[in-house]
């Protein structure tokens, strides 16, 4: 956990423009490790309560997992898988954030498993899908066009300047699908994939019931049965979805 901080280099190097930092930054953090990769400024709705993060912009980092492992969950493979990828994520913010030091700018790594930062807690899922990385599925993941939800998320602060990127203004097609799509409402054990939206702190959006979530999510380190039966797990069934909502909003989103 101390590699995720530490002073910048006393030389800063200087990017002809945003746009140009931010290709340098994303092609690093592939490097790192990272499967896809955004950016955005932080918002106060990307920080738990109580946090308030020191830098503005956030370098906001995915990566796969092994479907053959995720399908059997709620068994220990996919569990492992899980916390295997939490590893290997960690080690990329890790690499990346100091490698963003060493360019003389600040930058701090927030590790997928932000509770062991202590009082370091940022919100994920809503800093991916204002990336443009994905949209907010119906249970809870972010789910992306090139991943489904079979990924995890990470992040790298830094008062680097960066170009952002938008979400597509017609999204994905993921949040339209999961309107129609109950596979994770049914498969549930414990019921707590919600069937209708709420309106939580002013947004009107799917909300998981944590609480009876937590108990199987604990046992099964993960537990992962609402990923396994999603539709856009399947990388095949994924690219049709995706192939037939284009052709029905005649848009392509990129």
């Amino acid at each position: 956990m101390p590699l995720l901080e530490g002073p910048p280099a006393a030389h800063r190097r200087h990017f002809a423009s945003p746009e140009e930092a931010a290709a340098h930054v994303k092609e690093a953090a592939r490097q790192a490790g990272a499967d896809v990769v955004g950016i955005t400024s932080v918002q106060p709705y990307h920080q738990v309560e109580g946090y308030d993060e020191p830098l503005p912009l956030a370098v906001v980092v995915g990566m796969a997992m092994s479907w053959e492992e995720i399908r059997q969950a709620p068994a220990t493979p996919a569990g492992m898988e899980v916390m295997r990828v939490y590893y290997e994520l960690g080690n990329t913010v890790i690499r990346l954030a100091e490698y963003m030091r060493s360019l003389g700018w600040e930058a701090i790594g927030h590790h997928p498993l932000s509770e062991a930062q202590g009082s370091r807690l940022l919100q994920y899922v809503p800093m991916a899908i204002d990336a443009g990385l994905a949209e907010l599925g119906r249970c809870g993941f972010a789910i992306s066009p090139e991943l489904g939800p079979v990924f995890r998320l990470a992040a790298v602060t830094t008062d680097l300047p960066l170009a952002v990127d938008r979400p597509p203004p017609i999204g994905f097609g993921i949040a339209q699908f999961c309107e129609l799509c109950t596979a994770c409402v049914r498969a549930c054990p414990t019921g707590a994939v919600p069937a209708e939206k709420t309106w939580v702190r002013g947004v009107c959006k799917w909300k998981l019931d944590t609480e009876a979530c937590f108990p199987q999510f604990a046992t099964h380190l993960g537990c992962s049965i609402c990923m396994a039966v999603c539709p856009y797990s399947l990388p095949k069934a994924r690219d049709t979805l995706l192939l037939k909502h284009w052709a029905f909003t005649g848009k392509d989103p990129g």
